[in-house]
């Protein structure tokens, strides 16, 4: 693991029934690291289709993408 750790490490608010608070800045940090991860990995339509591992990562980038929309 990169000396980065620390930079990038953020403890997400725990709210009163489970729910997690996580500020603009921890949600575009986090956007950003799975587009970096998505980007090394490089998803082929075959990875897509076993719906496990990088499909997870694609997946979880675009469902953020699609909350980060609707605060805007």
């Amino acid at each position: 693991m990169s000396g980065d750790h620390d930079k990038y490490h953020w403890t997400p608010k725990v709210l009163k029934y489970g729910g997690v608070y996580l500020s603009a800045k921890e949600i575009n940090e986090l956007r950003e690291a799975l587009e970096e991860a998505v980007y090394f990995l490089e998803p082929t339509d075959e990875d897509m289709q076993k719906k496990a591992g990088v499909y997870r990562v694609v997946t979880a980038l675009e469902n953020l993408k699609k909350l980060k929309g609707k605060d805007a």
